[in-house]
């Protein structure tokens, strides 16, 4: 047993006390966020839950993904809601599809892989790749629009390596998969614009996050105060946070955030990596 487990162990459930009801309100600036950069908003979640409320990782883990969760649910119901009163939805249903499969792979062979892999050395590559992408986001001209990519095998096949990668590293760093997917989808070669990847990405990480979620309900890792607070707070979040993104000039404002969010995981990953966490 490790000092982690002697000290915060995965049965007991940790009183949040009232701090817990801040919970909702971290949870909706999450949501809101994370909704408009496209990514779940685990990254965010998990270290609060684990540093801030002491949390066990591997429940802090779990629960994160209960928020991740919520914001990609709500954010794609927004898109079709949004094309069913006869807006324009960012969503691009086969490459959804295709990432959803990946994802589906990729989930099942990281959750195995989360139980006895040495997560920081991962943390520390991940840290280096992730601030070459965030440095190309935020030096790229353009890439702003919906749906500029042409539909192709090859790009369909693309979408499908980036989901699977996508859903590796979601149960392993409790994350949706978005911080792979949206940059993948941006920079990769269907040349999908920053709308539309980021509402494919949080679509796919509906089934990402849900997969990872349900194998961790199983082995009861939840806290099942906090993860309804964190996760109602975010749903309503995301709702806001896709409504924002579709109007006119608020694109190139949450790629930009995206670009910098990207820079803070790769400086946590960073300090993590260098700590030995």
């Amino acid at each position: 047993m490790t000092s982690e487990q002697q000290v915060y162990p995965l049965s007991a459930e940790v009183d949040l006390g009232k701090r817990g009801k801040f919970l909702v309100l971290v949870g909706f600036a999450i949501g809101f966020v994370s909704s408009m950069c496209g990514i779940g908003g685990g990254l965010f979640a998990v270290p609060l839950l684990h540093f801030g409320f002491k949390l066990h990782l591997r429940r802090a883990v779990a629960t994160g993904l209960c928020l991740v969760f919520a914001t990609a649910s709500a954010s794609t119901l927004t898109e079709i809601a949004t094309a069913m009163l006869g807006g324009e939805s960012s969503v691009r249903w086969p490459t959804v599809a295709c990432l959803a499969c990946g994802a589906l792979v990729g989930t099942q062979v990281g959750y195995p892989v989360s139980k006895r892999f040495d997560t920081r050395q991962l943390r520390g590559i991940f840290s280096v790749v992730i601030a070459i992408v965030a440095v190309r986001i935020l030096t790229a001209d353009g890439g702003t629009g919906g749906l500029e990519g042409e539909a192709s095998l090859y790009n369909y096949a693309y979408a499908v390596a980036a989901g699977f990668f996508g859903g590796f590293v979601s149960p392993i760093l409790g994350i949706g998969g978005g911080l792979v997917m949206v940059p993948a989808l941006l920079l990769g070669p269907s040349a999908l614009g920053f709308a539309g990847a980021r509402a494919c990405a949080l679509a796919a990480a509906v089934v990402t996050s849900g997969r990872s979620l349900s194998m961790y309900w199983k082995e009861r890792s939840l806290h099942l105060k906090a993860a309804p607070l964190l996760g109602g707070g975010a749903f309503m979040g995301a709702i806001g946070g896709v409504n924002a993104v579709h109007v006119e000039g608020v694109v190139v404002v949450a790629k930009t955030m995206l670009g910098l969010v990207l820079i803070f995981v790769s400086i946590r990953f960073a300090v993590a990596f260098l700590r030995g966490k």
